[in-house]
């Protein structure tokens, strides 16, 4: 999806394109997760939320590490498509904007989101605010969009490693107040 979209547009967009995400983008998302999952270090029991989970290629990665799952996505039609995974804990929402709980989950795993939320700073306080304390984020990022990192620090979180993810960054992010 296009970098600087209005979020209408790109939902529409991605809505109009869920039948055909994971054959377009499995392949290369799956190469992300594997470099995000060692970041996150997830462990089992640990509640984890999949910050822009879109149809759910991500979870069985998640699964298979033993927490227990939750995903938001702002397209329904991409979560249609995860439905169709199988039962899951899902919500319809928009990632910058958490419908959850303070303090609720001990990670957030968020591949090619960022791009997607206008505000970023917004989206770092949401992230902050949904973790417990000590919890930690990994996000793939366009390289060429660059992490603002005054907005990590403004909102509470520290970047504690950055790798190299295709055409991505992976970072991760810690909970430090």
């Amino acid at each position: 999806m296009e970098l600087g979209s209005h979020p209408s547009e790109t939902r529409r967009r991605y809505d109009e394109t869920a039948d055909l995400y994971d054959q377009r983008y499995s392949e290369i998302q799956r190469q992300k997760y594997a470099i995000l999952l060692s970041m996150l270090q997830p462990r089992e029991g640990e509640s984890v939320l999949d910050w822009g989970c879109g149809t759910g290629l991500a979870r069985s990665h998640l699964e298979a590490t033993g927490v227990r799952y939750f995903g938001i996505d702002f397209s329904l039609g991409m979560l249609s498509v995860h439905r169709r995974r199988g039962r899951s804990k899902l919500v319809l929402g928009d990632c910058a904007r958490l419908p959850f709980c303070d303090g609720i989950f001990d990670g957030i795993f968020g591949a090619t989101v960022l791009q997607n939320i206008p505000d970023h700073s917004k989206a770092f306080r949401e992230i902050r605010r949904v973790l417990k304390p000590g919890g930690r984020a990994v996000l793939s990022i366009l390289a060429k969009a660059k992490l603002n990192h005054e907005a990590v620090r403004a909102a509470g979180l520290e970047v504690t490693s950055v790798s190299e993810c295709g055409e991505d960054i992976a970072v991760c992010l810690l909970r430090t107040r």
